[in-house]
Order: C-alpha cells, then sequence, then structure tokens
C-alpha cells in the first residue's frame, strides 16, 4: 500500500506542478503507451499459460 500511495502521491504531484496543458498531454501519451504495452504483455503470458496448461493435459 506504501508503494502505491507514494507512487499516487508522485503522479499528484507532476500534474499539478505541471506547467503547461502540452506537459500534460505528453505523461497522457506516456501512461497510454504504458499501459498498453501491460496489457499486450498480459496477453501474452496469459497465451503462454494456457498453452502450459494444454501441454500438461496432453502428457
Amino acid at each position: 500500500m506504501q508503494a502505491i500511495n507514494h507512487q499516487m502521491k508522485k503522479s499528484i504531484k507532476a500534474i499539478y506542478f505541471a506547467t503547461t496543458r502540452e506537459e500534460l498531454e505528453r505523461v497522457k501519451a506516456e501512461i497510454g503507451a504504458r499501459l498498453k504495452l501491460l496489457e499486450e504483455q498480459l496477453v501474452a503470458q496469459k497465451s503462454v499459460n494456457r498453452k502450459r496448461i494444454n501441454q500438461r493435459g496432453a502428457i
């Protein structure tokens, strides 16, 4: 929880002290790109897990 609270405080400070709308848009784009990457990694990991489960069932 402390790590989450620290990250939230850091994000809030970054947004609060942002100097321009452009900077906020840049941060939003970075967060969106990271979210997309994490979602792709999650899908890939689920696929790997399914293959492993199927292989175990075939043995």
